[in-house]
């Protein structure tokens, strides 16, 4: 170690002796008296003198190389390509496939209205329901027809007669209770002559007719299954509607012809919420009262040959709000006489 801060010292003294003789060397030329008093004073006898050591060269390492310049790299020339000029396409127009037929453009052409096809409605076809346990049969008394109720006239054998229009029968509720529920019971058990009421043909009077139906009679629309359970708008879903029977009609009416709108949308929503197919049947089901009322009119029209007859055929009609029933045939015989429904309604229902 002593070894080594040696040779250091002494390489440092040889760099600065060497720098003070390059100083030296460059120094101005001074005059005699200064040179002579720049001599160095002899040394004295005794004065032992120390011999220097010797000076060790120190070799440094050599300046790193440069690296080789990059040559440029100059861009060769472009080659000379010649621009060609490309002409514009221009659209060819296809020949008609027909030479013989002429256009004129200059002609308007108005495009033909679709006529719209009147469909007549269908009268409702009677759906019955299943019937209900068996209930001890009430034997009924024969109920007294007063003659003054009874209006209705034989038909004329001769057909091309003039006869005065037909007069409607209002049906009170005391005939509607005493003739008209027990006929419903029969129909209800697949007794009696099947009954069809049309629907009038202009939708607008179908609309109206079905509001005052909804509103003012208590209808109601639902969707009869195959196996006979129905189902309507408010019970839950996946679950038949669980009728009243003491309330509603089992004479049920297939929905048929020009159905309204506001029933098409009921039945959409009845379908939507218990998952139904198309395999079940729109019908229209009615308070007993509303049928009652329609029975009892019926069989005071038609008389004694209303248990004989197998199939009753009738139109509805509105006169200022109130629901009548004419047009009556019984086994294609038509029978003179109206029917009104008025009695049936519910009280202070105004449309």
């Amino acid at each position: 170690m002593n070894r080594r801060r040696l040779t250091i010292t002494l390489a440092l003294a040889g760099i600065i002796a060497a720098v003070l003789a390059v100083h030296t060397i460059d120094a101005p030329v001074q005059p005699d008296a200064v040179r002579e008093m720049s001599k160095p004073a002899p040394l004295p006898e005794n004065t032992q003198t120390v011999e220097m050591a010797p000076v060790l060269s120190v070799s440094l390492p050599p300046p790193p190389m440069l690296a080789e310049p990059t040559p440029t790299v100059q861009p060769l020339a472009a080659e000379i390509t010649p621009v060609r000029e490309v002409a514009p396409m221009v659209a060819k127009t296809s020949p008609p496939q027909n030479p013989d037929l002429k256009i004129d453009m200059k002609t308007a052409i108005t495009p033909m209205k679709a006529v719209e096809k009147v469909r007549p409605p269908k009268a409702e076809q009677p759906l019955a329901l299943k019937p209900m346990s068996p209930k001890p049969a009430v034997k009924q008394p024969a109920a007294k027809r007063p003659a003054s109720k009874i209006i209705a006239k034989p038909t004329p054998k001769n057909p091309s007669a003039k006869t005065a229009p037909a007069k409607p029968i209002r049906v009170s509720q005391d005939v509607a209770q005493k003739n008209g529920r027990p006929l419903l019971r029969l129909l209800e058990h697949g007794d009696g002559p099947s009954v069809e009421i049309a629907w009038p043909r202009d939708r607008r009077a179908r609309t109206h007719l079905h509001r005052i139906f909804a509103q003012c009679y208590g209808m109601r629309v639902a969707l009869l299954a195959a196996d006979g359970r129905l189902f309507d708008a408010d019970s839950p879903r996946g679950t038949p509607w669980a009728i009243n029977t003491d309330r509603f009609s089992g004479f049920v009416r297939r929905s048929s012809g020009g159905v309204p709108l506001e029933e098409r949308q009921t039945v959409m929503r009845i379908r939507n919420r218990h998952g139904l197919g198309p395999g079940a049947a729109p019908v229209r089901v009615f308070p007993r009262r509303a049928d009652a009322a329609l029975l009892g009119g019926l069989s005071q029209i038609v008389g004694s040959d209303y248990r004989r007859a197998r199939r009753i055929q009738a139109t509805y009609r509105l006169a200022d709000n109130r629901v009548r029933i004419d047009s009556i045939r019984v086994d294609g015989a038509a029978h003179s006489g109206a029917i009104d429904l008025s009695q049936a309604a519910r009280r202070g229902c105004t449309l």
